[in-house]
Parts: C-alpha cells; sequence; structure tokens
C-alpha cells in the first residue's frame, strides 16, 4: 500500500481548497481543477441521471447479488431512490 507524508503546516492553509488531493493530481486532471477554491455543485446532473435511469436502477435490485449477500438492502434502496431528493438550490445565493 502506497503513504503519502506531508507537513501539514503546509498543506493546511485556510485559503487553498483541499490543498493535499490538489496538488496530488497537479498535472493529471485540466488545470483549473487542483486551482479551484470551491467544490462543484452538481445536483441538477445528478438528480437528471436519476430520473432517467430510475427504472432500470430498480429493476437490478430484483435479482441484485449483493441483495443475496447483505451488504444492502433492496427495500431500503428502493425506498430511498423512490423518495424525493434534496434540493441543493436552497444553498445557493
Amino acid at each position: 500500500m502506497a503513504q503519502i507524508t506531508r507537513d501539514l503546516s503546509v498543506s493546511l492553509v485556510p485559503w487553498r481548497y483541499k490543498p493535499l488531493p490538489a496538488d496530488a493530481m497537479r498535472g493529471i486532471v485540466p488545470q483549473p481543477v487542483p486551482g479551484r477554491s470551491t467544490k462543484g455543485e452538481f445536483s441538477d446532473e445528478a438528480n437528471s441521471v436519476l430520473r432517467r435511469t430510475l427504472p432500470a436502477m430498480l429493476e437490478m435490485l430484483d435479482d441484485s447479488a449483493l441483495a443475496a449477500r447483505g451488504p444492502i438492502d433492496p427495500a431500503e434502496l428502493r425506498t430511498r431512490l423512490l423518495a424525493p431528493q434534496p434540493d441543493n438550490h436552497a444553498d445557493r445565493p
């Protein structure tokens, strides 16, 4: 397993957003990404994908190998998928 050692006094600065992952991804992701100062807000896209793929996701729960082995509860997951999703727009100015 790889391990990263980092001087936290350099990493924990209030004017940089997630400096450790940003530094680790520099040169791998497009330049504006590691330099951003906040995280993105993608709830519109996530809700659109959920609406479009919901029937297929619910169908997959009917014979889910994960459900058969116990890590997921299909009834609970179905309830959560069918419930109204949070509106993240309320936090926007």
